[in-house]
């Protein structure tokens, strides 16, 4: 069908140039929605897929089939988008037709061009797609290090090891040692794993690729954990983001992907940075190489100073009547042991919300210790029974749990 329909456009357009391709740099929306040309749907009607996103609540509508008009520097082209099924799922392919060879490959260069640049944005793949996501990159932006609370040296160390990888490229390259980097975040829930990879990002100054998902509804995952890959190699040197790596990667999908993690392809100037808040979940192959994830870093429940320091950081930024001080924040840190940063923050919202309904009536410490009672209850749920749980569970996690879980990663 495919070689059929070129066959057909270029008798219909015997004076136009043919280009196809079904490249995921050719990103004509994007290319368009920057302004850097004019893209217009012909009066031929276009066919679209409507997806709901849940996160921005809202319907997105993708090009499944029609003709479009493009205007870029001066020149004018026809382009033809189709989706083919195939036994292994969707691909898309654009038929590009120009007035000569040379107008045609330029174009398709400007725009595969602008798919590769990153810069003021997150590329975000979920669904089998790429998005550049500014929000995301603004987010990271504000989360500095400065900001960040982890134990002892944990937070040098992790800055050093990882903003040194980027200085040393030549480095790497004389002495002929592979120049890639894999790192696994572990620990509970809510102790930083996500702020340090923002800080890590915000501060190093290379694009930042983040995997959402590795399932779409008409491609395979081999077919997604390639193009994630193809992508990065592209975009290097870059940072490459596997969060809650074990609800990624599966029995189906493991084998394919070490294989582009550290197997088949060079992955020059990538740092690879997995987390996880279950390490139990992950095959031996993946936490337990040093070739693939070569470094391990564990993120602990704080301890009272971190706790004190965190509350401290947080309760700066508010107005007086709502800071504790030195007494307070050590009362409030004695009394949310195993509390999660998470824990914390909350434990300041809600208590910040119950102070505003009746402003004044209460100090913000006694709430604050009064909301730690029915938080910890929150902690404190029965564990589910024990068995394997499916890649994409999420189990409640009880102190005891942390401590049990803590002496077996330490």
């Amino acid at each position: 069908m495919l070689y059929a329909l070129t066959e057909h456009l270029a008798a219909e357009f015997p004076d136009h140039h043919l280009l196809a391709t079904a490249s995921w740099s050719f990103q004509i929306e994007g290319f368009a929605s920057e302004g850097h040309c004019q893209f217009d749907p012909l009066e031929i009607p276009v066919e679209y897929e409507y997806r709901w996103e849940m996160e921005h609540r809202l319907s997105r509508a993708n090009i499944w089939t029609g003709w479009f008009s493009v205007q870029w520097e001066e020149q004018s082209y026809f382009l033809l988008c189709v989706n083919f099924h195939k036994d292994y799922g969707r691909q898309r392919h654009w038929f590009l037709l120009g007035e000569t060879e040379a107008a045609t490959r330029r174009f398709f260069e400007a725009v595969s061009q602008f798919a590769t640049e990153v810069t003021g944005e997150v590329l975000v793949f979920d669904g089998g797609c790429w998005a550049k996501d500014k929000d995301l990159f603004d987010s990271i932006q504000n989360s500095t290090w400065d900001d960040l609370i982890l134990e002892g040296d944990l937070k040098a160390e992790i800055r050093q090891d990882l903003e040194g990888f980027f200085k040393a490229g030549e480095t790497y390259r004389k002495y002929k040692i592979p120049w890639k980097r894999g790192i696994l975040f572990l620990g509970p829930p809510g102790n930083g794993k996500t702020h340090t990879i923002k800080a890590i990002v915000g501060s190093i100054g290379f694009p930042c690729l983040y995997v959402k998902s590795l399932k779409a509804e008409h491609q395979t995952d081999h077919q997604l954990i390639g193009e994630v890959f193809d992508r990065t190699r592209a975009t290097a040197p870059c940072v490459l983001v596997l969060e809650d790596l074990d609800a990624l990667i599966d029995d189906e999908n493991r084998s394919f992907f070490l294989n582009e993690l550290d197997g088949f392809a060079a992955n020059e100037g990538i740092l690879t940075i997995g987390t996880t808040n279950h390490p139990e979940r992950l095959d031996p192959a993946i936490l337990e190489r040093p070739s693939r994830f070569d470094r391990k870093y564990t993120f602990r429940l704080p301890g009272e100073l971190e706790r004190s320091a965190y509350l401290h950081r947080f309760s700066e930024k508010l107005e007086p009547d709502l800071r504790l001080d030195d007494e307070d924040l050590k009362i409030v840190a004695e009394a949310t042991d195993e509390y999660s940063f998470a824990y914390l923050k909350e434990l300041y919202l809600s208590s910040l919300m119950s102070w505003i309904s009746a402003p004044g009536e209460r100090p913000i410490r006694e709430i604050m210790l009064s909301q730690c009672q029915t938080l910890r209850s929150q902690m404190t749920t029965e564990p589910e029974p024990e068995s394997q749980p499916s890649p994409q569970r999420r189990s409640t996690l009880t102190p005891a749990m942390m401590r049990a879980y803590m002496d077996r990663w330490r």
